[in-house]
């Protein structure tokens, strides 16, 4: 909604800025017998003022109606997506946060899993086994000398297995979920994809 908004209130900038400082609104006149007693060279045109008038209209609402999108309350289903609650404080904070802005609890690389994910229409987990949505179970495995996170998956699709590795458990999960939803991994923290 945000992106649309500010496509609107960039189109009614952009039509605004034509319509005031580029729309022509005076037409020329040609006198039958000359200009010989000083009239003017150019009229203004009551239909080219009128299209003006439109244009800036147009361009007030566009403007107006993408401030309105860009400042619309989120809805709660967003909002619990974006956000977690400190178990200290209670206060909602970004859900990649590390650390409470409000009363500097540490999360716990489990307690952020487990905020993250526990809601998941995708997947469900116990411990490093997940069970997707698709009935394949896979498993979470730590790579400790090479200080990663790696998971072997299926594609329903294809029968392809693959092998991708993450430099977090966290990035790890994300992947996960995304492979459940849509059949394609998440990039955030790849470090390797391989065949298996």
């Amino acid at each position: 909604m945000k992106t649309f908004g500010s496509i609107l209130i960039a189109g009614g900038i952009v039509l605004m800025i034509y319509s005031l400082a580029f729309m022509d609104t005076s037409v020329e006149v040609n006198y039958p017998g000359g200009n010989n007693f000083g009239m003017p060279e150019r009229v203004n045109n009551i239909g080219l003022m009128a299209d003006k008038q439109t244009y800036i209209i147009a361009a007030s609402v566009l403007i107006v109606i993408g401030l309105v999108l860009c400042y619309l309350p989120k809805s709660k289903s967003e909002t619990d997506k974006e956000n977690k609650q400190c178990p200290q404080c209670a206060e909602q904070v970004k859900r990649e946060a590390k650390v409470c802005r409000f009363c500097n609890y540490k999360f716990t690389e489990e307690e952020e899993v487990k905020k993250e994910f526990s809601k998941s229409d995708y997947y469900t987990n116990i411990g490093n086994e997940y069970k997707l949505k698709d009935g394949q179970t896979v498993e979470l495995i730590e790579d400790t000398a090479e200080n990663r996170w790696y998971f072997i998956y299926q594609n329903p699709l294809t029968d392809g297995k693959k092998k991708y590795y993450y430099d977090g458990k966290h990035n790890a999960e994300r992947s996960l979920e995304e492979l459940s939803k849509r059949n394609d991994y998440s990039r955030a923290g790849i470090i390797q994809v391989t065949n298996v």
